[in-house]
């Protein structure tokens, strides 16, 4: 006749303070025996909260039934485990059933809003982290402090809660945004735009025209913003988790400067220099040999340089927001004068205006003129 080794089996059910059973459980069994201490586990919950385990046993023995959920000790008992026997344990853990909504201002859920669950840092429950994506439920948490944050793309809401028995549950109301915006050139000059629209997804939302204004009521999420001026856009997508402003800068508002000297250095007045391309200007050398062009658009240029009415230079120019370039133009003259371009512009970085200055330097060269 064969002997069935002596042993316990518990059949264990770990439910909240609140009486919900607790799934996914970690049970782990410890006791003495001869002076040597012996675990078990560790062991796991199911839906239904319970465990059921077998353990190798030959003599009672007073037992430590330590229960963890989402890595947190919720419960720790002592019980007397008697081999040959089957015997039935009802932990109550320190874990409640903590319940959520995520609502929208205008009523009813904020669909495709999602919810976070932290445990604040240097405290019991700090590696406890829980993100659900729908906007109401219920969730399990051990008690403590938790910083609840709510998103819709962009986090909009965040706050401390204490969960325990009396404090579980948690509503949270969408707040109703407003963006205000400015229109600038990139020397932060004021712009007057034909149009600025405000989209979410493919759907346009609300438009208006000027160089500042705001759009209100809206929900926390992604939106494009387009500003239209003269030909020229800007198109900025924001992230709108709390009332923002921002700047639309249009790329215009740069400065060039042609200096025009002759073989010597000196400066040549009254030349008349062109500027062709996304709008065109003209500008006469002063007596320093400068002429100043402003508030030009990004683009390309041709230039074009006059004395006295006879056209002696034609080239191309790029009005951007590089840093620097030389353009060496060739011999066209025969009475020894130079070009030296100075290309400077505006750039306006994180709301601080650089000027960004001395740029497109147009070489020495000679200018010939054509014979008659």
């Amino acid at each position: 006749m064969i002997t069935k080794p002596a042993s316990a089996t518990l059949k264990i059910v770990v439910k909240s303070l609140d009486n919900y059973p607790v799934p996914n459980a970690q049970i782990i069994v410890s006791y003495k025996l001869a002076n040597k201490t012996i675990t078990h586990g560790p062991y796991y919950t199911l839906l239904n909260g319970t465990s059921t385990i077998q353990l190798p046993l030959n003599a009672s023995v007073t037992a430590s039934l330590n229960v963890s959920f989402r890595g947190v000790l919720v419960a720790k008992e002592n019980k007397t485990l008697i081999p040959n026997t089957t015997q039935n344990f009802v932990i109550v853990s320190n874990i409640v059933n903590v319940t959520y909504a995520v609502k929208s201002p205008f009523g009813g859920l904020f669909t495709s809003s999602e919810i976070e669950f932290q445990g604040e840092p240097n405290t019991s429950v700090s590696s406890v982290k829980v993100t659900l994506a729908t906007p109401n439920g219920s969730v399990l948490l051990p008690v403590g402090v938790y910083n609840v944050s709510a998103f819709h793309g962009p986090l909009f809401f965040t706050k401390l809660f204490f969960f325990n028995l009396s404090n579980k549950n948690v509503n949270i109301i969408a707040p109703l945004l407003t963006l205000y915006y400015k229109v600038l050139s990139v020397n932060h000059e004021t712009i007057n735009a034909q149009n600025v629209a405000i989209l979410s997804g493919n759907s346009l939302l609300s438009y208006q025209s000027g160089s500042e204004g705001s759009f209100s009521s809206l929900l926390p999420g992604y939106y494009e913003v387009i500003a239209y001026a003269n030909g020229l856009t800007n198109e900025t997508t924001i992230s709108l988790g709390k009332n923002e402003t921002i700047n639309l800068i249009l790329p215009i508002g740069y400065t060039v400067q042609l200096l025009l000297t002759d073989f010597s250095g000196s400066p040549l007045k009254s030349y008349t220099t062109i500027l062709s391309g996304p709008i065109n200007e003209s500008a006469t050398t002063l007596p320093n040999g400068i002429a100043i062009f402003k508030n030009l658009p990004l683009g390309t240029y041709t230039l074009k340089i006059y004395k006295n009415s006879t056209l002696i230079y034609v080239t191309t120019i790029t009005v951007d927001s590089s840093g620097e370039q030389v353009i060496n133009l060739p011999i066209v003259g025969q009475n020894g004068e130079t070009i030296t371009q100075l290309f400077g512009n505006f750039r306006y970085t994180f709301g601080v205006v650089l000027l960004l200055f001395a740029a497109l330097i147009l070489t020495r060269t000679r200018l010939r003129k054509e014979s008659p």
